[in-house]
């Protein structure tokens, strides 16, 4: 699959057997499919800590409203799930396959939220 955001190779990374795709040497964005949310929810707080440490190409930029096409379904537009201009984190998700697409500009940021902001 390719990154719906720079369509650069996604690359499978293996976080405590949850299989998650990522954009290294690109904007640094993560798939993942509905089950494998569901998977990472039950992790113990900071085993997702490699997520937060994708390697990203220099001077990559966000462009934030731009439509991208899942790369999963590869015909279906990913709507916004969430968006926070203050943490600089998107989150967009397929409605055909349930799949997320993070963009992960701020999303280290995340970790720093309590419940209610989350």
């Amino acid at each position: 699959m390719h990154c719906p955001a720079c369509k650069n190779a996604l690359t499978k990374i293996i976080i405590t057997n949850v299989q998650i795709l990522a954009c290294e040497y690109g904007c640094g964005g993560l798939w993942f499919s509905q089950s494998q949310v569901k998977m990472l929810e039950n992790l113990k707080p900071r085993l997702g800590m490699p997520l937060l440490k994708i390697k990203r190409a220099d001077g990559i930029k966000v462009y934030r409203g731009v439509e991208h096409i899942c790369p999963y379904c590869k015909t279906t537009l990913l709507f916004r799930h969430f968006f926070s201009k203050e943490l600089d984190t998107e989150v967009n998700q397929c409605a055909k396959c349930g799949g997320f697409w993070f963009d992960v500009a701020g999303f280290s940021k995340t970790q720093t939220m309590n419940g209610q902001q989350k």
